[in-house]
């Protein structure tokens, strides 16, 4: 899914005379894929992912893409074992935007040191969201539809 749409481009004011909505689509992928790999994450909500991270030695274990919401996270698992939800939480403090450094508290141990002996699951995704409908609303931030258009 594009973070902006054909119909936003078009409400800037370019008609459909100076570039057909092909051409705009085509420019609307080159951004968002421009966006994506300067920053290192995506802006939309991308259902069932999978992320390998490598353990940290310790309780907490931070991660580049957020997850669409705190409770997103459908699995957690440390060298292909399962770990029960209630050994870990998505941790957030309070005031800050938790989307810009996502991590997970281990609550009882650590997170074993190695390389991507780690894997998490879930609905992932740096957006804005609104959960006051239904089905809920997931899209990118202002400050990133305004930067792709």
């Amino acid at each position: 899914m594009a973070y902006i749409t054909v119909g936003d481009i078009r409400d800037e004011g370019v008609s459909d005379s100076q570039y057909t909505d092909g051409h705009i689509e085509d420019r609307i992928t080159l951004a968002q894929e421009i966006i994506e790999l300067l920053t290192g994450r995506f802006f939309e909500a991308r259902e069932d992912q999978s992320f390998k991270l490598d353990g940290t030695g310790h309780n907490l274990l931070w991660f580049t893409i957020p997850p669409i919401t705190a409770s997103s996270i459908s699995s957690v698992k440390i060298d292909d074992v399962e770990v029960d939800s209630d050994d870990y939480e998505f941790f957030t403090r309070m005031g800050q935007d938790w989307r810009f450094n996502p991590k997970l508290r281990m609550l009882y141990g650590i997170w074993p040191k190695g390389k991507s002996n780690i894997e998490i699951a879930g609905d992932f995704g740096f957006v804005n969201a609104n959960t006051g409908v239904d089905p809920p609303v997931f899209d990118a931030p202002p400050l990133v539809k305004d930067l792709c258009k």
